[in-house]
């Protein structure tokens, strides 16, 4: 059980260090074969560190934390290498990606004000934005058609507006919020305290 538990975290650097190998593959326009294997490894150690910490029970707020910084660079590199692979579905969504990453921004700034440390929510939402993301973007790398991005961005929009909703309600940081529901009934037990 003791080596079980750093596993998580384990998995979650390993996600930093496939981000970074991903945008050094695709820096000269051309995926290699190592392209998509990594992708769906990084797509595979989000679903398994989160897993794997709440089977064995090794949840911590640093993993949580630590995991959301891992989703990010895996975002960031994922929106890089679209750039450098398929220049013009960069350009053509450009307003949409940078609308996105304002959106991000101010989502943690907001965060960062009211609490002095950014969002770690785990929402449903994210979870189906990493998915949608998953699928939209290896749509695109495998047949080049960027027909999931559309849906992908709304659910995207839908979980970054609902974190700023539950910051806005939350009366205390907390992590590994699952909804907006859940950030009212935390706000209504503090409120009865």
């Amino acid at each position: 059980m003791c080596i079980i538990k750093y596993i998580p975290n384990v998995l979650t650097f390993f996600r930093f260090v496939i981000s970074a190998m991903l945008v050094f593959d695709a820096i000269d326009g051309q995926a290699s074969a190592y392209f998509a294997p990594l992708f769906i490894l990084a797509a595979l150690t989000d679903f398994l560190d989160g897993f794997i910490a709440r089977k064995f029970n090794v949840m911590s707020v640093r993993g949580a934390m630590l995991d959301g910084y891992a989703d990010i660079a895996l975002y960031c590199s994922v929106l890089v290498c679209i750039w450098f692979l398929f220049p013009y579905t960069a350009k053509k969504y450009l307003i949409t990606f940078v609308g996105l990453i304002g959106l991000q921004i101010f989502s943690w700034g907001f965060s960062y004000l009211k609490f002095k440390r950014i969002t770690s929510y785990h929402t449903y939402n994210a979870k189906f934005w990493g998915l949608m993301l998953f699928v939209s973007i290896g749509f695109l790398f495998v047949f080049s058609n960027d027909f999931l991005l559309v849906p992908m961005f709304i659910i995207a929009a839908i979980s970054l507006v609902e974190d700023i909703a539950i910051t806005s309600v939350l009366p205390c940081w907390k992590s590994d919020v699952k909804n907006f529901v859940r950030a009212l009934r935390i706000r209504k037990e503090y409120v009865k305290l």
